[in-house]
């Protein structure tokens, strides 16, 4: 009893003692850290380990070193942070705040039976610093809970590594490809609002409805360089154009990255959208391509179009605001949500999306014996559900590891689709 008092105190210190840090040096203050495993060669996973001990944190040991309770989730959120510094710094990427709640926080706290609300946080999105008119973008969207963006798991984050547990493989792979990269955050002031969080997002950095000069983080080269800090502050912009939309000077080592007006309708404008929808991001997505639909009815958003050889039978492959293709990884939107938009129902069910399954080890049979690419056999139940979408299997049951054994299948499903001529809006 005395040794697991101890034990119980010695971690009630280190839990005290990351209070208020960010990322790495919160970390380090509980005496982890993360570290090349050796395990992938040049694509090398960084895993997090016991200093001390030098021991990789696993699912076995997790609670030896990581106590359940608040130090789990202490632990899980710095972790959070520093799989979003290297995000940041694989993909060339600047935290933009699309929203701020300054003004309903300070109304919130001078009522009385609000005194004890959580202040919302500012809706933030991780976005490519150059401006991406007319490019192909990846936009990434996790799922529901308590995971942050670009975060498909804080358990495997912590106990499989970075690569397996966010979308780090996707970000470099698009930076590779030339792409424009763009994570939504929808989390942010927990799931009951990531509905909101999300439209919100989207409108914002697609539709031009808010276009205005967005404040963009402000971060050292020296903080990026550890992954250990990424400090957020407020730059009045900048009004020359000639610096293509972002200013960057190096003094002492520091780089500062201000915001030159960044105009949504310039940084994003006619880009061409490749979702990666995972989980209840699926359902968010659908919802809000509806809600573009009912609140401006008077736009045609869902266009006729016609492909380069003049066949009038390509509006499955682009629909309305700028999707070009999407990727559901056990996705939750319902088909029957849009049951009287014909040509979003189209789009959803031809193949320019894809729907990816985790085995189920209740409803599919020899679900153990499924194949990462391998075609889904689907029954009356799915196409009531999903309509007659492609659907193909993840290769593992767990829900949170889809992106990562899937992630080939779904770079091909994007590579046949701009294989598609990208279609002309007839006038």
């Amino acid at each position: 009893v005395s040794l697991e008092r101890q034990r119980m105190l010695e971690q009630r210190s280190r839990y005290e003692a990351a209070l208020g840090k960010h990322g790495r040096e919160g970390l380090k203050a509980i005496q982890l850290d993360y570290k090349l495993d050796g395990s992938r060669g040049a694509n090398d996973n960084m895993r997090l380990y016991h200093v001390p001990s030098d021991t990789f944190i696993t699912e076995q040991n997790q609670k030896e070193y990581i106590a359940e309770g608040e130090m789990y989730e202490v632990v899980a959120n710095l972790c959070q942070d520093f799989a979003q510094d290297v995000l940041i710094q694989r993909g060339d990427l600047m935290w933009a705040t699309l929203h701020n709640f300054g003004d309903e926080n300070i109304n919130a706290s001078s009522k009385q039976h609000n005194k004890f609300k959580r202040k919302k946080q500012p809706i933030r999105a991780l976005v490519s610093r150059t401006p991406q008119k007319n490019k192909n973008v990846l936009l990434v969207l996790t799922g529901k809970g308590k995971v942050r963006g670009g975060i498909f798991s804080r358990r495997f984050l912590m106990t499989r590594g970075v690569r397996i547990g966010t979308c780090l493989d996707y970000v470099e792979e698009a930076k590779r490809r030339g792409m424009g990269i763009v994570i939504l955050d929808p989390n942010v002031n927990t799931d009951r609002e990531g509905m909101s969080t999300f439209l919100t997002s989207f409108q914002v950095l697609f539709s031009g409805e808010q276009s205005k000069s967005i404040p963009i983080s402000r971060t050292t080269s020296a903080a990026i360089a550890a992954n250990s800090f990424v400090e957020e502050k407020k730059i009045e912009p900048c009004d020359d154009d000639n610096h293509n939309n972002v200013c960057c000077r190096e003094e002492l080592g520091i780089v500062e990255t201000l915001a030159c007006k960044f105009d949504t309708t310039r940084h994003f404008q006619s880009c061409n959208l490749f979702a990666l929808a995972h989980s209840a991001s699926g359902g968010f997505l659908l919802r809000t391509l509806l809600d573009y639909r009912d609140n401006n009815a008077s736009e045609a958003l869902e266009t006729e179009v016609v492909c380069n050889n003049g066949d009038v039978t390509c509006s499955y492959a682009y629909y309305s605001h700028q999707v070009r293709a999407v990727a559901f990884t056990d996705g939750t939107q319902n088909l029957n949500w849009c049951k009287k938009n014909n040509k979003l129902r189209q789009f959803l069910e031809g193949p320019s999306s894809i729907y990816v399954k985790s085995s189920n080890v209740r409803t599919d049979d020899y679900w153990s014996e499924r194949k990462v690419g391998e075609l889904v056999d689907t029954d009356g139940f799915w196409t009531h559900r999903f309509g007659k979408i492609k659907t193909i299997y993840a290769g593992t049951p767990e829900h949170s590891l889809i992106n990562y054994t899937a992630e080939a299948c779904i770079w091909e499903h994007f590579d046949l689709v701009l294989s598609i001529p990208k279609p002309i809006v007839q006038e």
